[in-house]
């Protein structure tokens, strides 16, 4: 079974577009990323990580921290490690 977060709003700053920028990660695969969720581990401080694939099918590993109801903002994003790759394959639906 695999978890899932229900995202309305990413918020977006200069300051977390330019961060994402040095893992080269951009915006759109972000969003991507989070519109096709692989699973979600909930962490402190409501945050969560979140595990998603691009429609190029790069996996991503996105930490985001929940600012009111359904709306996050951005912490970081990055390549799934091998590790993270390997746990999102596992819970991967067959379709995907």
């Amino acid at each position: 079974m695999t978890n899932n977060i229900e995202i309305d709003e990413l918020l977006w700053e200069e300051r977390n577009e330019i961060h994402i920028s040095r893992h080269a990660v951009g915006r759109e695969e972000v969003e991507e990323a989070c519109e096709r969720q692989v699973d979600v581990v909930a962490g402190k401080y409501d945050r969560y990580m979140l595990f998603g694939k691009t429609k190029e099918k790069r996996y991503l590993t996105v930490i985001l921290a929940r600012v009111a109801g359904k709306t996050y903002y951005v912490v970081t994003a990055r390549d799934s490690s091998r590790k993270e790759k390997r746990y999102a394959k596992e819970k991967e639906e067959p379709d995907t």
